[in-house]
């Protein structure tokens, strides 16, 4: 598959009146380099100060602090110590927590395996931790703030690990007027948690929606050809809201092309979606982004173009830190062809889109790091198999098989290369395991 160079062409452009489409200049100008980040050394507390004994509210904010294995080892001295963590002074302690770490999870067969930034270790778990009790049957499809979501057929459960709380979803509503969708029949486009109220948000879409029956493979078909488009249906969403219990459907989504979404990320009530589209030839790939607005439950179709010049981006990712919308991309190193075999790429950067008159909005290179330290530690990592993932200030990165991994902290501007996964061939990753992101909260209920 051939990746485009210059200018992209889109399929039946309509004039864009909201977005102005941003395109970079011939030399587009340098974030600021992310630097390696310098882990320090751990270091121990004054035994004097334990020995004095600690006040109650004090105890309980470190131990809501604590990495998750120092946590799962504190639950396992006594009874008594596994009683504090359903102290409501703990649980209050743990709420206002601010700084959680998000871990990056991988899991096999026989055994997960937990990337803990606090620590910078891998921690087995066995795969029973992302298990409901009994419910071995039901597998990981998404996660946000300490809960995961729980999938199997028809069925979707809330689950929380550490508090062992869980909920199971109400079926979704028949999206295409035949029978119930299963979970193979969907795609979870977004969960989201308001973080005040504690209620959660999942956004799903129909999979088999948005296909273009057009097969004549000898015919080039003109990219204003109304019958390229006669197969095509839009896309059928719906949400569930816990604070109901309940699905909702939402309005369809019909762009102007075929299209997949590859993820989203949710801001000011607006959800942005990135999207991959197809030329009718099937030789370019175009990212761009689709604004779903929640409280007017409207699709917008002006979307804004992504950050192209003549080298294209590899595994683009959308994601919000601070009330911002920011995008992580490799970038190739050349223009042409496009080879997802080869290590073709030179340097990670991050994006973020930022208003520059009312209404316009362009995509603002900030940070990346410094090629020399791209080519000198990741390069072997082959640009079908580079994946990014994000969840509060941490984006992670690397190989599909776990093999070489890093982690970009927004906040403090550095980033780190992951120790390698002990034992790493004992882990069936051969298939490229599931990941995910799981931010410990025992405070949250399913």
């Amino acid at each position: 598959m051939v990746r485009p160079t210059g200018t992209p062409r889109f399929i039946r452009r309509r004039p864009r009146n909201r977005y102005l489409l941003y395109q970079e200049p011939p030399i587009e100008q340098a974030g600021k380099y992310i630097k390696r980040e310098e882990l320090a050394e751990d270091t121990v507390l004054d035994q004097a100060v334990w020995s004095k004994g600690l006040p109650d509210d004090v105890f309980c904010t470190i131990l809501a602090r604590l990495p998750l294995s120092s946590f799962i080892r504190f639950r396992t001295v006594c009874k008594s110590w596994n009683a504090i963590v359903h102290d409501p002074l703990f649980l209050e302690a743990s709420s206002r927590v601010s700084n959680r770490q998000t871990c990056l999870v991988l899991r096999s067969r026989e055994q997960d395996v937990m990337y803990e930034p606090g620590t910078n270790n891998w921690l087995p778990i066995p795969a029973s931790f992302f298990h409901a009790g009994n419910e071995s049957h039901y597998g990981v499809i998404a996660s946000c703030g300490g809960l995961v979501l729980l999938s199997h057929r028809c069925r979707l459960m809330l689950f929380n690990p550490l508090n062992k709380s869980k909920k199971n979803l109400p079926p979704m509503i028949d999206m295409d007027q035949s029978d119930l969708p299963t979970v193979s029949d969907v795609d979870v486009i977004g969960m989201y948690l308001e973080v005040e109220a504690k209620y959660i948000s999942i956004l799903v879409t129909d999979k088999i929606t948005n296909a273009v029956t057009h097969s004549d493979e000898d015919d080039e078909c003109d990219e204003y050809d109304e019958s390229y488009y006669e197969g095509r249906e839009p896309f059928a969403a719906q949400v569930y809201n816990s604070r109901t219990n309940s699905w909702e459907m939402r309005g369809t989504f019909d762009p102007e092309y075929q299209l997949s979404i590859l993820n989203a990320a949710l801001l000011d009530d607006t959800l942005h979606c990135l999207t991959e589209a197809a030329d009718p030839n099937m030789s370019h790939i175009y990212n761009q982004l689709a604004i779903y607005s929640i409280l007017k439950d409207i699709w917008d179709e002006d979307a804004i173009e992504m950050p192209d010049d003549e080298r294209a981006l590899v595994s683009p990712h959308l994601f919000t830190n601070t009330g911002r919308l920011l995008l992580v991309a490799a970038r190739t190193i050349t223009g042409g062809p496009w080879n997802n075999e080869l290590p073709l790429w030179n340097n990670i950067i991050i994006w973020e889109l930022q208003a520059v008159e009312p209404e316009v909005f362009q995509f603002v290179r900030k940070l990346e790091i410094e090629p020399q330290e791209v080519q000198k530690e990741l390069l072997n990592i082959r640009v079908g198999d580079l994946f990014f993932l994000s969840e509060g200030d941490f984006v992670y990165f690397g190989s599909k098989l776990g093999s070489t991994l890093g982690m970009i902290n927004v906040k403090s501007q550095t980033w780190r290369l992951l120790p390698p996964i002990p034992d790493y061939d004992h882990y069936d990753f051969r298939s490229q395991p599931k990941k995910f992101l799981f931010q410990p909260r025992i405070d949250l209920e399913a």
